[in-house]
């Protein structure tokens, strides 16, 4: 995540234009933040979306909710972590089938996924994206 930091000013003192040019910075930080959608995924840092897009996240937010972390995983691995699958979805939003695309190279992280896809709940897809979804598949890369 960026962090927003003002640029030292030429003289080393306070205020003055770098005070006004980090308020404007921080103004429009601000904006964007609350121009987030509240479907979207809180980790996300796009601020328009497309119809694939805003399901994915969907997506995402039903698999973290699904996703129980194994307590054998440390806080320092599960920064690194992920896992990549494609999940094959039915109109109604049934994960039909799904494969591996990569693995996390953690079992106890992959059996986890495994169990959170099938406890998972899905909204339908888009109708203008169902037939992909349920023919080539959703890709979805999982973190925590």
């Amino acid at each position: 995540a960026a962090t927003a930091r003002p640029a030292p000013s030429p003289a080393g003192g306070r205020g003055g234009a770098g005070t006004d040019r980090l308020s404007g910075v921080l103004s429009r930080m601000r904006h964007e933040i609350a121009a987030g959608s509240p479907d979207g995924d809180a980790a996300g840092d796009a601020a328009d979306a497309a119809e694939g897009d805003r399901y994915l996240a969907l997506v995402v937010r039903q698999l973290r909710q699904s996703y129980r972390l194994p307590a054998t995983i440390s806080d320092r691995e599960r920064l690194y972590l992920q896992g990549t699958v494609v999940l094959h979805v039915d109109p109604d939003g049934r994960i039909l089938r799904h494969e591996f695309e990569k693995r996390s190279g953690n079992p106890a992280f992959d059996d986890a996924l495994e169990r959170a896809l099938d406890e998972a709940r899905l909204p339908p897809p888009p109708a203008a994206l169902r037939d992909l979804y349920l023919r080539t598949g959703l890709e979805v890369v999982f973190k925590i």
